[in-house]
């Protein structure tokens, strides 16, 4: 898989890999997944499909109800279990920041550019996203990006996002990103930064009073004064 390829080329070839390395899912009694390949985070374990040839783990259809530590199945089968573990993926939340702050939808941060808010600057939200192959590189190239973005944002008085806002930018649909198309964004963006950069000067100019809103801080003890 390379740069260059559309993400239909790039989910072909990964549908010929995984035919020829794993072949299908109904080969190890797993149900078949309902949606394409790079529409859902990948979880990539060579172990699973050892184990379950060699009998060490049984798949069984979703779980109907719980009755005690019986466990009854969608085709109508029980079993006993010692220790249920709920494997059921992250949460993306931000418990530490004031509900005014807490921009998430679903498993989407509300934010233009992959971090900046609209209406609100100093804040900046990295690492939501899940990409393939890692982040680690993303991290890498968007680093001196997310700089020159700090620089610039010293110089205006509006938030960046509203910059990004304005000049059309759409707010994401999905927390999955192709990191090749990331990459080539990101060359983009790069090579366009004096534009960016004229743009948010003009646009600045058009809200010379912008402030961020307070928000207050409600502490333990005010809740307690309230309630």
């Amino acid at each position: 898989i390379r740069g260059w390829m559309p993400e239909s080329l790039q989910r072909a070839i990964a549908y010929g890999i995984i035919r020829l390395t794993f072949g299908k899912h109904e080969d190890y009694g797993l149900t078949k997944p309902t949606y394409r390949i790079f529409e859902k985070h990948p979880t990539l374990n060579n172990e699973v499909p050892y184990y379950i040839k060699h009998g060490r783990i049984a798949p069984k259809p979703a779980v109907r109800q719980l009755k005690g530590d019986i466990v009854e199945f969608v085709d109508g089968s029980c079993e006993t279990f010692d220790l249920i573990v709920c494997a059921t993926g992250f949460h993306v939340s931000y418990p530490f920041l004031p509900p005014a702050l807490q921009r998430v939808k679903g498993a989407i941060v509300q934010c233009y550019g992959s971090c900046f808010l609209d209406d609100y600057k100093g804040i900046y939200y990295i690492g939501w996203g899940q990409a393939r192959g890692g982040v680690g590189s993303l991290i890498a190239a968007y680093g001196p990006f997310f700089a020159r973005c700090l620089k610039l944002q010293d110089e205006i008085n509006v938030p960046l996002g509203l910059v990004l806002k304005q000049m059309g930018q759409q707010l994401p649909q999905t927390h999955l990103g192709d990191p090749h198309a990331t990459f080539r964004q990101l060359k983009i963006a790069n090579l366009g930064f004096g534009w960016f950069s004229y743009k948010a000067h003009q646009i600045d100019r058009q809200y010379p009073s912008f402030q961020n809103t307070p928000i207050p801080i409600i502490t333990r003890e005010c809740d307690d004064l309230l309630s």
